[in-house]
């Protein structure tokens, strides 16, 4: 399919279909912008989008929406793409898995049309910054005990995912080529940030918050009470 390459061809994603219609009416009166909309849950890929290669999706989430796994699909369907999120809820950690999941932009469900399309045009331009508009709080709350600022690190979360695959301390530290003293000072944070105290209270707790999908679970690790269990 040609394509105009000055044109930005934007997806919207889901949303009540009353909204959803409407941003894509909105956002198709932007000049340059070529909208469509399509809706996806975490398991399957759109029926129309095959041929479609969108810059950039807005994705608009609903209260019980699976944020995160939603995100990843859209991400696997259409590697590459910059994807805007709109939501009316402003929790920090909701946010921040987002953001861990690939979002380049979360704005609030109330944005005005030229904000958000000054939000699309600008993810052309600028690389892996992010975008959020929140309250000032939620901003606040990021780097808050309780708050964002005590979620796991990149590296920590790779630790998580290792042993929600039954790894044990020296087979991550054999596959991350550390040490397994590294290995149990990364758990002790860990289970610090996720107010756990074993491993699979550290699985269980990264799902729960949407940080760890539950389908990447391969061997559910050994119940065990300190850092350096399971060697």
């Amino acid at each position: 399919m040609d394509r105009d390459i000055d044109s930005l061809q934007v997806l919207v994603v889901n949303g009540e279909p009353m909204l959803q219609e409407g941003i894509t009416e909105l956002l198709g009166k932007e000049p340059g912008f070529v909208v469509r909309a399509c809706r996806m849950t975490p398991e399957k890929q759109p029926h129309m989008h095959g041929g479609l290669m969108p810059d950039v999706a807005v994705l608009v989430l609903e209260t019980h929406d699976p944020a995160a796994d939603i995100l990843l699909n859209l991400l696997e369907t259409w590697p590459g793409v910059k994807v805007v999120v709109l939501t009316a809820h402003d929790d920090p950690r909701l946010l921040w898995s987002l953001f861990s999941a690939g979002a380049n932009a979360c704005l609030a469900k109330g944005t005005r049309r030229d904000e958000l399309a000054a939000v699309i045009r600008g993810l052309r331009e600028e690389g892996d910054r992010i975008t959020i508009s929140a309250p000032r709080r939620t901003i606040t709350l990021f780097g808050a005990e309780g708050g964002c600022g005590n979620i796991v690190t990149a590296r920590e979360l790779e630790i998580v995912e290792l042993v929600s695959r039954g790894l044990s301390n020296s087979q991550i530290s054999s596959k991350l080529f550390i040490t397994q003293s590294t290995v149990k000072r990364h758990l002790t944070n860990i289970y610090a940030k996720l107010d756990v105290t074993s491993r699979i209270g550290a699985v269980n707790r990264a799902i729960q918050i949407g940080i760890l999908r539950e389908d990447s679970v391969n061997g559910w690790p050994e119940m065990d009470d300190a850092p350096g269990g399971s060697s």
